[in-house]
């Protein structure tokens, strides 16, 4: 009776090893596709890829909605949206949020659309100091003090700044020095944030643009065509089209640059940017007369920040070639 019952048990915890045993391989099986993806997902945001960031979203609204509530899976999805230029549709959530990374994207936001005094709110409102001197820099580099606010970037300590706000330093002084002409300073800066995210947007357009401000045309159109933007009609399909098309008004390449012009219709800030890439042509074709009207119809219009000052000194230089035409043919009496 004793070996019965000791059998008895002996076959209740057998059965209960396996039926335990069955759940642990039910739910590795269950949960397994969503690690996986888990995983795609974390990989793709430490690789800066865009695409693949966006499928694995895609899926897990579809299929396991409830990761959302894990932080990097929202703050990996308010990346995605802030860098595709759908600032708009986060603002609220940042401006609710008490986390510092979502401020200082909330000023990037409000930078990026060039409502300053918000921005400024914003950056007396970060507690890091680091973040707040990474603000106030960037905030006098967008009014066109390259010099004062460089001044204040290169304050702040690598220790006082995460990786992605790391990059964003460097880049913000390897744009600055180029602004002032001082380009091998760009360069030692730029090769900072390379070193540490080769594969980020911004050391990837910067890379570009240190390729043409040096004359390294050839790496410079293969730079170019290494960028793709996830979404045609975004604000970075417009800012590589510009890009291509100053990059063939160097080289020549007419048709080229026309194909590009035209590809440039219905995009954010097209018109402005085909008005002003039209002046710039008509500059180099010593035109300054349907310059000076491109630019000053391309300043009417909606331009990207980055394009404003451009235009704005492009035009004073015209406008100076006009006028000492004029002078040269009221002296000389000649038409």
């Amino acid at each position: 009776m004793k070996r019965s019952r000791k059998r008895i048990r002996k076959n209740r915890t057998g059965r209960n090893l396996l039926i335990i045993i069955f759940l642990l391989v039910g739910l590795v099986a269950y949960f397994a596709p969503t690690l996986q993806h888990l995983n795609n997902y974390n990989s793709a945001l430490k690789d800066y890829d865009f695409q693949t960031v966006a499928e694995e979203l895609t899926w897990i609204e579809k299929k396991a909605s409830w990761l959302k509530l894990l932080p990097f899976v929202e703050d990996g999805e308010l990346w995605l949206k802030l860098n595709l230029g759908e600032g708009q549709s986060i603002e609220s959530q940042l401006k609710e949020s008490d986390k510092e990374s979502h401020k200082l994207w909330l000023f990037q936001y409000y930078s990026s659309q060039g409502e300053l005094e918000k921005a400024q709110a914003v950056s007396q409102s970060l507690q890091s100091l680091g973040l707040k001197r990474l603000s106030e820099g960037l905030l006098l580099i967008q009014e066109g003090k390259y010099d004062e606010g460089a001044a204040i970037l290169y304050t702040i300590g690598n220790s006082d700044l995460d990786t992605e706000e790391y990059i964003f330093l460097q880049i913000a002084l390897a744009r600055s020095e180029m602004a002032l002409g001082n380009l091998a300073k760009a360069q030692r800066t730029w090769q900072l944030a390379y070193e540490k995210a080769p594969l980020h947007p911004l050391v990837k357009a910067t890379e570009v643009d240190l390729a043409l401000v040096t004359g390294q045309w050839s790496l410079a159109q293969e730079k170019i065509e290494e960028l793709r933007p996830l979404q045609e009609d975004s604000p970075y399909t417009t800012y590589l089209l510009v890009k291509k098309a100053l990059l063939s008004l160097v080289l020549g390449e007419k048709e080229n640059f026309q194909n590009t012009l035209g590809k440039l219709e219905g995009l954010p800030h097209g018109e402005g940017c085909q008005l002003y890439l039209k002046g710039i042509e008509a500059y180099g074709n010593e035109d300054f007369p349907q310059a000076v009207e491109y630019l000053e119809s391309a300043l009417e219009k909606e331009m990207p920040k980055y394009l404003m000052r451009d235009a704005e000194v492009a035009l004073s230089q015209a406008s100076e070639r006009v006028q000492a035409s004029e002078e040269i043919q009221r002296i000389t009496g000649s038409r």
